[in-house]
């Protein structure tokens, strides 16, 4: 446990800053998510990326499809600076895809972001993205406090964690359809 000076803010490196910076990369990939979903889109679009996942759906029909490309997408959200924004992108993105999907069914983009969470493996696939999310963060923190050895093995702990969840949340999605 160490302390590193951030612009004129002093960070603690310890056990308890690790979980609150997950816990703060949860919430926001979850408020960056719901964001996108409550965006506003026209029904011509809404139906273009329906049309774009349909097509898409069959290639990610088995559990090594779905954490293939869940783990692509977390292994770049690792990258210190430009992973968090890679991210919340992505997540945007993801957000976007369910407004499009909840529009061409008529079912309200909020009421299906809540009910996405009510499966585990989404729950389980976005703590493995806070994780590499916060990661990113204290890869920073480690290279301004001269520690990337050790933040290096953390962050290979951490990739290991994500594989291991993702791998997990495929599973559990490919068993529940």
């Amino acid at each position: 446990m160490g302390l590193v000076v951030v612009g004129l803010i002093k960070v603690r490196l310890g056990r308890r800053e690790r979980a609150l910076t997950i816990m703060l990369a949860f919430m926001a990939s979850l408020a960056i998510t719901l964001a996108g979903a409550l965006s506003s889109m026209s029904t011509s679009e809404a139906q273009g990326i329906s049309k774009e996942v349909e097509e898409t759906l069959p290639c990610l029909m088995s559990v090594s499809a779905i954490f293939g490309n869940n783990f692509m997408h977390c292994l770049i959200m690792f990258i210190p600076v430009l992973g968090p924004f890679y991210a919340f992108y992505v997540l945007y993105s993801t957000g976007r895809v369910l407004a499009a999907l909840a529009i061409v069914r008529g079912i309200n983009p909020g009421a299906l972001f809540g009910l996405t969470f009510l499966f585990p493996h989404a729950w389980i696939e976005y703590a493995a993205y806070a994780l590499a999310i916060s990661q990113s963060v204290w890869l920073v923190l480690g290279i301004a406090q001269r520690r990337l050895k050790a933040e290096a093995k953390n962050t290979g702990i951490s990739i290991a964690v994500c594989a291991l969840l993702l791998l997990s949340a495929a599973a559990i999605e490919m068993a529940l359809l």
